[in-house]
């Protein structure tokens, strides 16, 4: 697991996320890391690598299809548990990509998001601390 943490208070880490968030334009996701206790109102996505280790990213608003094709290296396929969606690239099988360590019938790198009105949203903290605790009591391989 990635070491999510800073030191900042709330109002620094929130006037730091304004202000890469304003920087980062259109991207929609930020690779700015926080902790998880620093700003409620911030929505988080989960990073899983093929390795199966996994990183904390902040978010505001929805996520572009623009960028969910970047971090996956191609066309988006997801799935969908309750109200979680995991996005992953279409291709991977074809494009011989690893499979992942946590889901092994999955290839290369997934994220976990929300979803709301049609758009892939961040989730709120709550949901990715149950989702962390999850997947850290898993057993892989």
């Amino acid at each position: 697991m990635v070491v999510v943490s800073t030191s900042e208070s709330k109002a620094e880490a929130q006037a730091r996320f304004e202000r890469d968030d304003r920087a980062a334009g259109e991207a929609g996701l930020l690779n700015t890391r926080i902790e998880l206790e620093a700003v409620d109102s911030i929505q988080f996505v989960i990073r899983v690598t093929p390795e199966g280790d996994f990183e904390i990213l902040t978010t505001q608003g929805s996520l572009s299809l623009e960028y969910l094709q970047q971090e996956v290296g191609g066309y988006i396929e997801r799935f969908q548990v309750g109200d979680i969606h995991f996005i992953f690239n279409e291709e991977g099988r074809i494009k011989n990509l690893p499979k992942n360590v946590r889901f092994p019938t999955l290839c290369g790198r997934i994220l976990i998001c929300g979803e709301t009105a049609g758009n892939f949203i961040g989730l709120p903290k709550d949901r990715v601390e149950e989702i962390m605790d999850c997947m850290d009591r898993a057993k892989i391989g």
